[in-house]
């Protein structure tokens, strides 16, 4: 028996208690599980040598070892560390040893292992030793081959099973799924890729996953990509627009998976998209009806105060001005107790896009409510810029030509803010001269 210089006397003493046994390695680990002890023989059947195994413990990651049914092992399952936890001796374990060689292919062996604990005179636990041997070629090795050669066609036939099951998953899913490798190319791609974006699968193998993504997403995706394939992000999930082989976008939920090795090395992403689109069309649809009039597509009454609060605020910042037109329809009752509320809502509907179609982009259209209209102007200089946009509209509304009802008007109240904030007292203002471009005969704007 060899030993490292950590073994202590008492544990030697206690070791050479045991007798040696004809082809039967010995090794001796101490308390945490380090070997500090060893013979010719466990060097020979191990095929390590005395500096490879010294001071390797039973959950070293370079040791493999399985069952007679081809169960993996644990290091903490050993023999050795189970009788070191229980201070019981654990005897006739038959199990594969698979140990490193210089050669890098390793080797395997199958062992029969005694462990039992080494303690001193006085009963304290000192360690524990293992006693092995070769049973390869012994009817229990044989036993033990045949039964791990059935397990592995148990499992490989298992995950030919399970292949085809996921194979029939695939083929049978409107997801695509698509295996891109280390460098964001696509390797496999699902047949239902036909069917949601149009391609074939083979037209896009070898293309980068990014480029089935519309351009409008396409930089956001190719950050995903790379942090899942660096590792910086083991998944994610996005709603992003995809690319059909029309170049049409397609809103789809993207979710992505690093795809790693046995050792953990990241060797690729795995995508899965999802047709989203009719969802996120919805839910944009919803949100613009909070913030919208129905009839007329403007800006509604909150949004357009939001708007304003906003614009004044960044205004007074920047040393701008804004003007703000009040409006409404001249004898709009007249109109829907004449022609009903069909063409009523015609009317309004054409003021609007009379109103759009006076101001700049940049300015801002709203129904107030009722035949009510506020529109806010942008950086305005002085208060002959905001007389200007109330001429527009009245001379685009005065164009209007509408079988139903013909001579629509409108009166308009024309405020310009004073350095306030306060965007109540902005469109009061507005208001109190919109009733006096209705008291000096309507079809008119006034301070």
């Amino acid at each position: 028996m060899r030993w490292d210089v950590l073994a202590p006397d008492a544990l030697r003493e206690a070791a050479a208690a045991h007798a040696i046994e004809p082809g039967v390695g010995r090794t001796v680990q101490i308390l945490d599980g380090r070997i500090v002890g060893a013979d010719e023989q466990a060097l020979r059947l191990l095929h390590m040598t005395w500096d490879e195994l010294t001071g390797v413990t039973s959950t070293d990651g370079r040791w493999q070892a399985c069952a007679s049914d081809g169960t993996e092992v644990p290091g903490d399952q050993h023999p050795a560390m189970v009788s070191l936890r229980t201070r019981e001796p654990v005897h006739g374990v038959v199990m594969g040893v698979a140990a490193p060689t210089e050669d890098g292919l390793g080797t395997f062996v199958w062992l029969e292992i005694d462990a039992d604990p080494l303690t001193a005179r006085d009963g304290a636990l000192l360690g524990v030793m293992a006693r092995f041997r070769d049973v390869g070629e012994t009817p229990v090795g044989r036993r033990a081959t045949q039964s791990v050669i059935r397990s592995y066609r148990r499992a490989a036939h298992e995950a030919a099973a399970q292949g085809e099951r996921f194979r029939v998953m695939v083929e049978a899913s409107s997801d695509v799924i698509l295996e891109a490798g280390g460098e964001g190319v696509i390797a496999w791609a699902s047949p239902s890729i036909r069917d949601v974006l149009g391609f074939a699968p083979d037209d896009v193998v070898g293309h980068p996953v990014v480029d089935l993504v519309h351009q409008l997403d396409r930089a956001s995706a190719q950050e995903r990509v790379d942090a899942v394939i660096t590792g910086v992000e083991a998944s994610g999930r996005d709603e992003l627009r995809m690319r059909t082989v029309d170049g049409a976008p397609l809103w789809m939920s993207a979710a992505w998976r690093m795809l790693t090795g046995t050792t953990g090395e990241s060797y690729g992403v795995l995508v899965s998209l999802r047709d989203v689109h009719a969802d996120v069309e919805r839910r944009e649809a919803l949100a613009h009806m909070a913030h919208h009039d129905g009839l007329t597509g403007l800006l509604n009454r909150d949004s357009a105060y939001a708007w304003l609060r906003a614009e004044l605020q960044a205004a007074h910042e920047q040393g701008r001005h804004v003007g703000v037109l009040y409006l409404d329809v001249d004898r709009f009752k007249e109109v829907n107790d004449t022609h009903g509320h069909g063409v009523g809502d015609k009317v309004l509907a054409s003021v609007g896009d009379c109103l759009t179609a006076a101001v700049r982009e940049e300015d801002m259209v709203a129904r107030a409510g009722g035949d009510e209209f506020i529109v806010a102007l942008r950086a305005v200089p002085d208060s002959g810029a905001v007389e200007r946009r109330a001429q527009a509209v009245l001379d685009n509304v005065r164009a209007l030509s509408l079988v139903e009802a013909s001579d629509v008007r409108v009166s308009i109240g024309l405020a310009l803010d004073d350095g306030s904030s306060d965007v109540d007292a902005l469109v009061e203002r507005a208001d109190s001269a919109l009733y006096r471009a209705k008291r000096a005969g309507r079809d008119r704007f006034s301070w």
